[in-house]
Protein backbone atom coordinates (compact mmCIF):
# COMPACT_ATOMS: atom_id res chain seq x y z
CA UNK A 1 0.00 0.00 0.00
CA UNK A 2 2.84 2.38 0.78
CA UNK A 3 4.28 1.87 -2.72
CA UNK A 4 1.00 2.98 -4.28
CA UNK A 5 0.97 6.13 -2.15
CA UNK A 6 4.54 6.94 -3.16
CA UNK A 7 3.68 6.42 -6.82
CA UNK A 8 0.66 8.69 -6.67
CA UNK A 9 2.74 11.48 -5.11
CA UNK A 10 4.90 11.62 -8.25
CA UNK A 11 2.01 11.83 -10.72
CA UNK A 12 -0.60 14.35 -11.79
CA UNK A 13 -4.07 13.20 -10.73
CA UNK A 14 -7.18 14.49 -12.50
CA UNK A 15 -10.74 13.93 -11.29
CA UNK A 16 -13.50 13.37 -12.07
CA UNK A 17 -12.46 11.52 -15.19
CA UNK A 18 -14.43 11.65 -17.40
CA UNK A 19 -15.33 15.26 -16.63
CA UNK A 20 -19.04 16.00 -16.96
CA UNK A 21 -19.38 18.93 -14.57
CA UNK A 22 -18.10 22.52 -14.43
CA UNK A 23 -14.89 21.88 -12.49
CA UNK A 24 -11.75 19.93 -13.22
CA UNK A 25 -9.80 19.01 -10.09
CA UNK A 26 -6.06 18.45 -10.29
CA UNK A 27 -3.75 17.12 -7.58
CA UNK A 28 -0.08 17.78 -8.21
CA UNK A 29 2.92 16.02 -6.68
CA UNK A 30 4.62 17.48 -3.64
CA UNK A 31 7.66 18.26 -5.82
CA UNK A 32 5.67 21.22 -7.21
CA UNK A 33 4.95 22.79 -3.80
CA UNK A 34 6.34 26.26 -3.14
CA UNK A 35 7.35 26.66 -6.78
CA UNK A 36 6.01 28.56 -9.74
CA UNK A 37 3.91 25.98 -11.57
CA UNK A 38 2.55 26.22 -15.10
CA UNK A 39 -0.54 24.16 -15.88
CA UNK A 40 -1.68 23.69 -19.50
CA UNK A 41 -4.63 21.87 -21.03
CA UNK A 42 -4.00 20.77 -24.60
CA UNK A 43 -6.52 19.34 -27.07
CA UNK A 44 -5.85 16.47 -29.47
CA UNK A 45 -4.77 18.93 -32.17
CA UNK A 46 -1.98 20.21 -29.92
CA UNK A 47 -3.65 23.56 -29.24
CA UNK A 48 -3.33 24.98 -25.72
CA UNK A 49 -6.95 25.60 -24.69
CA UNK A 50 -6.25 26.73 -21.11
CA UNK A 51 -3.12 27.84 -19.27
CA UNK A 52 -2.32 29.33 -15.89
CA UNK A 53 0.81 29.89 -13.84
CA UNK A 54 0.87 30.37 -10.08
CA UNK A 55 2.96 29.81 -6.99
CA UNK A 56 1.73 26.45 -5.76
CA UNK A 57 1.10 26.52 -2.00
CA UNK A 58 -1.32 23.60 -2.05
CA UNK A 59 -1.28 20.39 -4.13
CA UNK A 60 -4.91 20.94 -5.22
CA UNK A 61 -5.71 23.07 -8.27
CA UNK A 62 -9.37 23.52 -9.20
CA UNK A 63 -10.05 24.65 -12.75
CA UNK A 64 -13.51 26.12 -13.41
CA UNK A 65 -14.82 25.22 -16.86
CA UNK A 66 -17.06 28.24 -17.39
CA UNK A 67 -18.45 27.17 -20.73
CA UNK A 68 -18.94 23.62 -21.98
CA UNK A 69 -15.86 22.21 -23.66
CA UNK A 70 -16.11 19.90 -26.64
CA UNK A 71 -16.32 16.21 -25.82
CA UNK A 72 -13.05 14.37 -26.28
CA UNK A 73 -9.62 13.61 -24.93
CA UNK A 74 -7.44 16.36 -23.50
CA UNK A 75 -3.92 16.36 -22.10
CA UNK A 76 -2.82 18.18 -19.01
CA UNK A 77 0.78 19.27 -18.53
CA UNK A 78 2.20 20.50 -15.24
CA UNK A 79 5.64 22.04 -15.33
CA UNK A 80 8.00 23.75 -12.93
CA UNK A 81 11.61 24.82 -13.28
CA UNK A 82 12.93 21.25 -13.30
CA UNK A 83 9.95 18.91 -13.68
CA UNK A 84 7.33 18.25 -16.37
CA UNK A 85 4.48 15.77 -15.88
CA UNK A 86 1.60 14.86 -18.19
CA UNK A 87 -1.73 13.12 -17.87
CA UNK A 88 -4.90 12.91 -19.91
CA UNK A 89 -8.59 13.18 -19.22
CA UNK A 90 -11.89 12.99 -21.07
CA UNK A 91 -14.63 15.60 -21.35
CA UNK A 92 -18.01 13.89 -21.64
CA UNK A 93 -20.85 16.41 -21.57
CA UNK A 94 -24.33 15.09 -20.89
Amino acid sequence: KLQNQELSVSQVQVYPNPVSENTLNVILPTAFLNQSCNLKIIDLNGAVVWMQTKLLLDRHWNIPLEEPWSNGIYFIQASSENLILNDRFVIQNQ
